[in-house]
């Protein structure tokens, strides 16, 4: 996943945050800001159609699994596959019938701790007590300020 995106994020030019290009119909204006953000919609769709195919023999398995790789994640700073992972656990809670019943209360505590990575109050006092600054963070949390930054001042660059 981090070998994946980091591929992605390295290519991503300063141009490409320009002028909402992100935003625009063309596509090659920012297509690797592109790219990044169909990553993230891959990866949670990947997460929510493995969890669909969990029944109670092999639930505790398939989300140990997923926490797993979002500690891997975490560890490799990678914060943009780190939350597809999450959403598309939070997804598959919502739509599978008593999906975290059964699971250990360690695992759920560490899943906790994990999605307070993106909380207001907590995520950077997490990240700064990991001790890794971030490599490649979640895109769309980059792209919101830009957005409203630019729809407030708009750009005069040609």
């Amino acid at each position: 996943l981090t070998l994946i995106d980091f591929e992605i994020f390295s290519q991503i030019q300063s141009k490409e945050f320009l002028d909402q290009a992100w935003t625009k119909q063309d596509e090659q204006e920012a297509v690797h800001i592109h790219q990044l953000l169909s990553r993230f919609t891959q990866v949670q769709a990947w997460v929510n159609a493995e969890c669909k195919k969990i029944n109670e023999s092999n639930k505790v398995d398939y989300i140990t699994r997923f926490i797993e790789i979002s500690q891997h994640c975490v560890q490799f700073s990678n914060y943009h596959s780190l939350k597809g992972i999450i959403t598309g656990l939070e997804i598959s809670a919502k739509t599978v019938t008593n999906f975290w019943q059964g699971i250990p209360s360690k695992l759920l505590d560490i899943f906790e701790e994990i999605q307070n990575v993106f909380e207001p109050d907590g995520g950077w006092i997490y990240i700064s007590r990991v001790g890794v600054p971030p490599c490649i963070p979640f895109l769309v949390s980059c792209l919101i300020p830009i957005l409203e930054i630019e729809s407030k001042y708009p750009s005069f660059v040609m």
